[in-house]
């Protein structure tokens, strides 16, 4: 029955985008849906982060939905010390109704412990039968290295506050501030404050466990909603393949699956 209504609600929304789910990277939900930290994210000021060149793709069937697919695919490319740039495409629905997202980002490194960054995204909604409307998006995010083992991070999208179908529906606007912590030599943790502007504070911790130099089991929870994650993410060279599972109080689970390549 849960399944019949929501796709009832994809199929009927020609006056109500969502743009809810930007991020599909299974590590990241398995650390709890933490988007502000780490590359390959939302935070535009992470990509000066690493070396070289960093492609993702990730897949998700959202809840088991028939025909619910979502896909997104991202590069990093760090070509020297001060600089890192960023792209994204998210797509999130069916032929009936589409949510497409791109991002463009750029990242500027100052005295090797602090980046910041900014990245424009331009929201895409197609609805069968409806007028395509797109609206553009200003993101701007900040990376600061506290110690040689704590990092922390900021990050706001959508603060020119960008309306979309017609000028009429609010796009998502939040702000995360996260904290990425190496608390031992095989163990990270993570934790972040989420706050979008229609709902409450949202608190996430995430854990990433090395069982093996190239395994890792990833733990998350997110309180309010509350909601539990878990992962594993494998390393082979420079391939990294990833796979999480993400609890919901009502709906079935979802599954997602991942795999990110590094060329330096």
């Amino acid at each position: 029955m849960s399944k019949k209504i929501i796709i009832l609600i994809f199929m009927y929304l020609p006056l109500f985008s969502a743009f809810e789910l930007q991020m599909l990277n299974p590590e990241f939900i398995a650390l709890g849906g933490i988007v502000s930290i780490h590359p390959i994210g939302l935070n535009p000021a992470t990509s000066v982060q690493g070396y070289g060149l960093t492609l993702s793709t990730n897949y998700t069937n959202l809840f088991g939905i028939k025909d619910l697919h979502c896909w997104d695919y991202a590069m990093n490319f760090k070509p020297g010390e001060k600089y890192g740039y960023s792209c994204k495409v998210n797509s999130v629905g069916n032929n009936v109704y589409r949510e497409n997202t791109y991002i463009f980002g750029i990242s500027r490194k100052f005295r090797k412990k602090i980046s910041v960054g900014s990245s424009i995204s331009y929201y895409d909604l197609m609805i069968k039968d409806f007028q395509r409307n797109g609206s553009f998006g200003i993101n701007l995010g900040a990376d600061m290295k506290l110690t040689d083992n704590l990092q922390a991070s900021l990050l706001f999208i959508n603060i020119n506050r960008p309306k979309i179908c017609n000028n009429q529906e609010m796009l998502p606007e939040f702000f995360a501030i996260g904290l990425h912590w190496i608390a031992l030599k095989r163990i990270n943790l993570n934790a972040e404050l989420y706050k979008d502007t229609l709902y409450p504070f949202t608190t996430k911790f995430g854990a990433e466990l090395l069982i093996h130099s190239n395994i890792a089991v990833l733990l998350g929870t997110q309180l309010d909603p509350d909601r539990f994650s878990a992962g594993i993410s494998c390393r082979i060279k420079n391939l990294k393949f990833n796979s999480a599972i993400l609890h919901h109080q009502q709906l079935p689970y979802t599954y997602y699956f991942g795999c990110n390549l590094n060329i330096k």
